[in-house]
């Protein structure tokens, strides 16, 4: 086959970039009448006022193209597209020894006689869903899915997907949307999981059919044409560079940080849009490490699970896979945003950002106050209950824990039963809050060190300190 692109010199080697296997430019003219009998394209397609998104029937059309646009003055800007790939590292079928690992942890659980991924659980999707069914918050909710496509016909999705805004954008149909390779099925299955019924999942197909890559153009197209029709978007694809979000636009971008272990710092991130790495293991928040294949670095927002996700196949309409990398995180946020707008339709992107902000739980050393390289602001869990995007100011201890003095070699644990949190808003509302081991991070307490010992606590992205007392014990049998 021959390789069509441009002749580079990297590292003293001639090499081929910017291959034009996508088939597709974009523009921007004011003069698109005037311009397009010179390129002899397949398809013109307007994204905007002035932009336009043309695509050719190969490769060498494409950059025959590009060379006799790229020096017409009457347009202002024409450029190649990029190839992008999705973000998962491993998919395999479920078997009877799956869901266990070697701790003797779960990767599923059972609530109200339904098997869920244990990510669900341990982002206490659980509360925010009982708290909507509470206030009777019926409000339908629009996911949209930039993926491979969706298994239609799976369990998971009876009665959840939305066809009326389905559409695949790089064949440019409405029909064909099925899923070759299964990860937008793997996708769309969390969501499923970690939302209430009335949440529609929207199946935007991007890739081409017979590839799982797909192009920034194509991105772009499918993100203007449904971001003002949906609540938020899950995209487990990149990198990517600008894709056309306002702060303006109703939909909320999700996207996965991508699974290099390289390091995305904040002006590499799309624009408008909320970065998630993933998390190695789903038991104990306080236990969980980066997944060893997650980008990470200042772009990053917040964690989610990317170990072992219990998820939809596109085998069959009862097989069900597990999937590792941060497009399995992705779409754990995007479900917790979706959660809020259910509630609070009226919210931006900033204040649903701010709901996760209040609910995380920072892992790691907690120092310093601000986002983590690794997690962002932490893990969002909703067992917090902090269901405002009112900035959470400062916390502070209200009440000392029952216990404040231990022994060592016989004390091992640093118990906070009985302590109070006060929480301060930056509306100048404050609450009291019971101390829950589970949703903070704590910082200081090692037993071998006789004395004061000063106790980190973080909570919502926000610290406070006490002292506790560990006494040396000079003869195992004397009591203190």
């Amino acid at each position: 086959n021959t390789i069509v692109g441009d002749i580079a010199i990297k590292d003293n080697q001639i090499i081929i970039e910017n291959p034009y296997i996508s088939h597709i430019i974009s523009i921007e003219t004011e003069h698109l009448t005037d311009i397009k009998y010179l390129t002899n394209s397949k398809n013109i397609t307007k994204t905007n006022d002035t932009s336009y998104y043309i695509s050719y029937n190969n490769a060498i059309e494409t950059k025959n193209g590009y060379n006799v646009l790229k020096n017409n003055k009457l347009v202002k800007k024409v450029e190649k597209d990029d190839i992008v790939k999705s973000a998962s590292t491993s998919a395999y079928p479920s078997n009877e020894n799956e869901g266990q690992d070697n701790e003797g942890g779960h990767y599923i659980y059972s609530y109200k006689g339904k098997t869920f991924t244990t990510g669900r659980k341990v982002l206490g999707i659980d509360k925010y869903i009982e708290r909507l069914q509470d206030l009777r918050c019926n409000r339908q909710v629009r996911v949209a899915v930039l993926d491979t496509g969706i298994r239609q016909t799976h369990e998971l999705f009876s009665g959840r997907l939305d066809m009326n805004n389905a559409y695949n954008y790089y064949s440019n149909n409405k029909y064909d949307i099925d899923d070759n390779f299964g990860h937008g099925t793997n996708v769309a299955g969390v969501i499923a999981q970690c939302s209430p019924r009335n949440f529609k999942i929207v199946p935007i197909k991007i890739c081409a059919p017979n590839d799982i890559y797909t192009s920034e153009a194509v991105t772009r197209l499918a993100i203007s044409s449904v971001k003002n029709k949906v609540d938020v978007i899950n995209l487990s694809y990149g990198p990517f560079g600008d894709l056309g979000l306002t702060n303006n636009d109703k939909a909320i971008l999700v996207t996965c940080a991508g699974n290099e272990n390289m390091e995305i710092t904040e002006d590499q991130k799309i624009p408008n849009s909320i970065y998630v790495s993933a998390l190695a293991s789903q038991f104990m928040i306080q236990d969980y490490m980066k997944h060893h294949s997650s980008n990470y670095g200042d772009a990053i927002d917040f964690a989610a699970p990317g170990h072992s996700i219990y998820t939809a196949s596109n085998i069959g309409d009862s097989n069900y896979t597990y999937n590792c990398g941060t497009s399995m995180a992705a779409p754990f946020i995007a479900s917790e945003c979706a959660l809020v707008k259910c509630e609070h339709p009226e919210y931006t992107r900033e204040q649903v950002k701010q709901v996760l902000i209040n609910n995380c739980i920072g892992l790691n050393d907690p120092f310093p106050e601000g986002k983590d390289k690794n997690y962002g602001y932490g893990v969002p869990n909703f067992e917090h209950s902090i269901f405002t995007a009112d900035l959470i100011t400062k916390i502070e201890m209200a009440k000392l824990p029952n216990k404040t003095n231990y022994v060592q070699n016989k004390d091992s644990f640093l118990d906070l039963t009985g302590g109070l949190l006060k929480i301060t808003y930056d509306n100048g509302k404050s609450e009291i809050r019971a101390i829950k081991t589970k949703e903070i991070s704590v910082n200081g307490f090692n037993i071998k060190n006789v004395g004061i010992n000063t106790i980190t606590i973080k909570y919502a992205g926000k610290y406070t300190q006490f002292n506790v007392n560990i006494i040396k014990l000079i003869d195992d049998t004397m009591s203190p």
